[in-house]
């Protein structure tokens, strides 16, 4: 019996969801996150939001080994938003969430990063009256499944995952 050899952590993570759909992949303070499934994703939930994060990004325009930044404390979303970017074979940034603006700005210009995932929207202020000394970043994505937005520069994370079914309704079967 030959052993699966696995190359990246997007195949080890498609493997486990195959093998354990219905099996807890994340439990968290559903107080915290809105009562969002009421703190527990299962590993089919996981790679359905993980997914839609991943083809919402790639409705918005992002391209294999491009650079997406995350801005944020720990949290099931932080995962969400990892996982979304490894599944379009673009690079991870991680920014701390404590750093300044400057230092921000500066980790954001040096990568190139078009987007931004942010974990709230007191990271979001400092980021967004500065925007204009960050030329590369075309959208900021706030991790509140509540957020929306008036302003086309930032967008909420259940409208990425909205986008992103949309996306691969369409597009799915060519990757």
């Amino acid at each position: 019996m030959s052993e699966q050899r696995y190359k990246t952590v997007c195949q080890y993570f498609y493997n486990t969801c195959e093998k354990f759909p219905a099996r807890k992949a994340q439990l968290f303070n559903p107080h915290i996150y809105n009562g969002d499934h009421n703190g527990s994703l299962t590993y089919q939930e996981l790679q359905e939001r993980a997914e839609s994060i991943s083809c919402g990004l790639m409705k918005i325009g992002l391209e294999k080994q491009q650079k997406v930044s995350i801005m944020s404390p720990s949290s099931p979303y932080w995962t969400q938003a990892d996982l979304g970017i490894a599944n379009t074979g673009a690079v991870s940034v991680t920014i701390y969430p404590t750093l300044s603006f400057n230092e921000a700005s500066y980790i954001l210009n040096d990568s190139g990063s078009r987007f931004l995932f942010v974990g709230d929207q007191e990271i979001l202020k400092p980021i967004l009256s500065g925007i204009g000394k960050i030329p590369a970043l075309e959208k900021i994505i706030v991790m509140d499944l509540k957020y929306e937005s008036s302003d086309d520069r930032v967008i909420g994370l259940t409208r990425l995952m909205e986008l992103g079914r949309e996306w691969k309704k369409e597009n799915y079967s060519a990757y």
